[in-house]
């Protein structure tokens, strides 16, 4: 199983806060102020992997609103025998956490 991870910009808490502050924004058709990008990426590389017939799982942090311990049973019930996490320069903080958080399962 190949787990392909998205992670978040923001850590929960932080996203909630964001959304709050940018409410208005959000309102009048800004979706750009709580910060969340599609995995496009990563389900374009889980397709090619799976028309390989390769198992394939991604796992989305932000659409699915995870926080740390989410990502770390979710990862413990996959038991990925290889996990990539995508990044853009946004996420690299987030990144390193979640993997952190994956590398003791």
């Amino acid at each position: 199983m190949i787990l392909l991870i998205n992670p978040p910009y923001f850590e929960r808490n932080e996203l909630k806060e964001r959304f709050s502050s940018y409410k208005g924004w959000i309102k009048r058709g800004n979706m750009y102020a709580v910060a969340f990008e599609p995995p496009i990426g990563i389900t374009e590389l889980a397709a090619f992997l799976i028309d390989r017939g390769l198992e394939v799982e991604i796992l989305d942090i932000p659409g699915r609103f995870m926080d740390y311990d989410d990502v770390a049973k979710e990862i413990a019930r996959i038991k990925p025998e290889i996990a990539g996490i995508t990044s853009m320069s946004a996420t690299n903080s987030e990144k390193i956490g979640r993997a952190h958080v994956s590398t003791p399962v």
